[in-house]
């Protein structure tokens, strides 16, 4: 039977058989636990197998972080699958662990159970996300916050995620509207912290819109009155808390 270690360093025992840059912690925010880990390269595609669980015998508690280090491997793209207690699987899939160091598992990833199909959280690539008509935003990339290759035309911009949080919602609506509408983000694609979502806002007409993201936490951040025809970059910090 597999049991709860309350000890990091326990855990780190245990699945220290991979050190170098692809390192990570993978935290466990999902409100339930997980009971099996396993990682493999991307590279072997989606039907390539995914191995031991290298949680062994011990299983990874709510609020637990687990350091995760590699030993002589050169790639950086790997997959990540989580199993939860009672069955449910989410994976982060193609991580760019050379330039991500935290994967955070939230309760919304437990309650997609995307059962191998899931969306990274901050991949570090372009994703697009949400599709709608050219008169509505979308979000067209979630990329690292250093990332600048985003080109902005018109009333584009960039929201930049910097609350220490992972934003789960994301609502844009013009300042003359009296509702949010819906998430842009989606139901699978989450802005983790020192990421970027990049927000392409079509045929729009008007300059001045409302903002407002919601975090794993629960709290949200309303920006209003943006004047989009101005702003570039819209950051989001700790300190914008509503």
């Amino acid at each position: 039977m597999k049991k709860i270690l309350t000890i990091v360093t326990c855990l780190i025992v245990a699945v220290s058989v991979y050190a170098g840059t692809q390192d990570f912690a993978l935290v466990n925010h999902s409100g339930t636990v997980i009971q099996y880990l396993y990682v493999k390269k991307n590279s072997t595609g989606p039907g390539g197998a995914w191995g031991d669980d290298i949680l062994g015998s011990d299983v990874l508690g709510n609020r637990q972080k687990l350091p995760i280090s590699f030993e002589g491997q050169q790639e950086c793209n790997w997959d990540v699958r989580v199993k939860f207690a009672d069955g449910k699987i989410y994976d982060f899939l193609n991580q760019n662990l050379c330039t991500i160091s935290t994967i955070e598992v939230t309760a919304q990833h437990y309650a997609t159970n995307s059962g191998g199909s899931g969306r990274p959280i901050s991949a570090g690539r372009p994703t697009t996300v949400s599709g709608t008509s050219s008169g509505q935003p979308r979000v067209e990339g979630i990329l690292s916050a250093s990332d600048t290759s985003f080109s902005p035309s018109g009333k584009d911009f960039s929201v930049i995620n910097r609350t220490g949080a992972t934003i789960m919602y994301l609502y844009i609506s013009p300042v003359s509207s009296d509702g949010w509408g819906e998430d842009i983000l989606g139901s699978s694609t989450t802005l983790g912290n020192e990421m970027r979502a990049n927000i392409r806002m079509g045929d729009v007409s008007e300059c001045n819109w409302d903002v407002k993201v919601k975090d794993n936490n629960e709290k949200t951040y309303t920006f209003r009155n943006q004047n989009l025809c101005q702003l570039s970059d819209l950051v989001v910090t700790s300190a914008n808390k509503d």
